[in-house]
């Protein structure tokens, strides 16, 4: 198989993968295969507090195609603290309009800001309404 200028001759076959229990590791084999023929590195970066970072780095565009779907996929459970931005590993998903936070001391001091000031504002129109 030839993409974009790379022959993928240690592409997995079929036959290798026959019980599909095994799926997830199809996929990690799978992706393994591709990021290597495809120029896909990691770069680490210092990002402040939030510690060391691993960002992958494409060396095409199948690359970056590649980069793109192992995230998509396997972002399962994984969503974004809604204060710094960082990855935050969930057993449910957040209901409709529930905020996400991580275990960093400034997170929950920000989402203990939010919740109250949210209980404020509910509670100023509460009074606003019986007045009236």
């Amino acid at each position: 198989m030839e993409m974009q200028g790379v022959v993928l001759r240690d592409w997995p076959a079929d036959e290798e993968f026959d019980d599909w229990a095994i799926g997830r590791e199809r996929y990690a084999s799978w992706l393994s295969v591709l990021f290597s023929v495809t120029d896909v590195s990691a770069r680490a970066d210092w990002v402040g507090m939030r510690g060391l970072a691993l960002e992958p780095a494409a060396g095409s565009l199948l690359g970056l195609i590649a980069i793109l779907l192992a995230r998509e996929v396997g972002a399962d459970g994984q969503y974004e603290c809604d204060a710094c931005g960082a990855r935050v590993f969930r057993q449910r998903p957040p209901r409709a309009g529930e905020s996400v936070y991580c275990t960093r001391p400034e997170c929950k001091r920000e989402q203990q800001r939010r919740n109250q000031a949210r209980w404020r504002a509910k509670r100023a129109a509460n009074a606003t309404g019986q007045e009236g």
